[in-house]
């Protein structure tokens, strides 16, 4: 956070952020913060998410209406959301590099983070379970 302070706020926001260890949403973030902070406000866990994330020390997704925050890696990552149930997985990276090369000739999978919609291995059986 090169000119900017870490100020008691933001830092326990970014600690809400990081103890998560999963994307969380804002909602999420503002009930661990308040539990601690009761006067740190709704908008400002919105600004200071917003900062944390234009200082790459957090990353944002919105998927279906909603924001997830997680910690920024050292690399960007995909995601895998399921259809049916809405769960989140991380892809390696290295898959989706693979899957485009071997689709689509002379492509590449880029610098940022990405995600793509399908069924997860639990909803899928259980859905063939039902059938």
């Amino acid at each position: 956070m090169q000119g900017y302070r870490l100020t008691p706020q933001r830092q326990v926001i970014l600690e809400a952020v990081r103890r998560a260890g999963d994307h969380v949403t804002p909602e999420q973030v503002y009930e661990t913060v308040h539990a601690q902070q009761p006067a740190i406000s709704r908008a400002t866990i919105y600004r200071t998410l917003d900062f944390l994330c234009e200082q790459r020390l957090i990353t944002a997704m919105h998927w279906g209406g909603q924001m997830y925050y997680e910690i920024a890696g050292e690399t960007p990552h995909h995601h895998l959301i399921c259809r049916t149930c809405g769960g989140l997985e991380e892809i390696d990276r290295a898959l989706i590099e693979l899957l485009i090369e071997s689709t689509l000739t002379g492509r590449s999978a880029g610098s940022g983070s990405a995600y793509s919609a399908g069924v997860l291995t639990p909803v899928a059986t259980r859905g063939s379970a039902k059938g």
